[in-house]
């Protein structure tokens, strides 16, 4: 809102902005990517999946509309404005093959680490916790990167998981105004 931009992407993988207001177009970044869209708009970057399923983000800097680089991992972005990380991650229908989150400085696009656990992140700042969603929801450490435990251990102790009819997690929202996780 501040910026009274909009940016979205298209199949091609180009990333259009907006100006919101005026409604005309700005730029159109060829090569961005074609899948999800997390803005850090406190500290001007926009991080572009290049594809769904895929493993690479885009990060763009949203001030002069340019890429700065790219980050692996997956498909799904979780930010920590506050601590400049992104945690990148991903899910699969099925117990195999099992991964990881990587978490990554947003400044430098250095590594920082991983969790050892694979699942669509979340990010709560006001518990400094991230929420892995994949069959189940787990909860991590934001200081160690360690899994601690589960928000839906219902979900995760079935005994036959993934299976037909079976319960599944397919969402986790965090809305830190509200302290609240959904």
């Amino acid at each position: 809102p501040q910026g009274e931009r909009v940016y979205l992407n298209d199949s091609a993988g180009r990333l259009h902005v907006l100006d919101s207001v005026a409604n005309r177009r700005e730029v159109t970044l060829p090569s961005a990517g074609s899948g999800r869209m997390v803005l850090d708009a406190a500290n001007h970057q926009l991080f572009v999946s290049r594809e769904r399923g895929g493993r690479e983000v885009t990060v763009i800097d949203t001030v002069p509309l340019t890429v700065t680089g790219i980050i692996t991992g997956g498909d799904h972005v979780a930010i920590d404005p506050i601590g400049r990380r992104a945690f990148v991650g991903w899910t699969a229908s099925g117990p195999t093959p099992p991964g990881e989150v990587l978490v990554w400085d947003t400044r430098s696009l250095r590594r920082l680490g991983a969790i050892a656990q694979r699942g669509e992140p979340a990010y709560n700042p006001l518990r400094d916790e991230i929420y892995l969603r994949d069959y189940s929801v787990h909860i991590v450490d934001g200081k160690t990167l360690a899994v601690t435990g589960e928000l839906t251990p219902d979900i995760g102790k079935q005994s036959l998981p993934y299976c037909n009819g079976c319960l599944m997690a397919t969402s986790v929202v965090v809305d830190s105004a509200q302290d609240v996780v959904v």
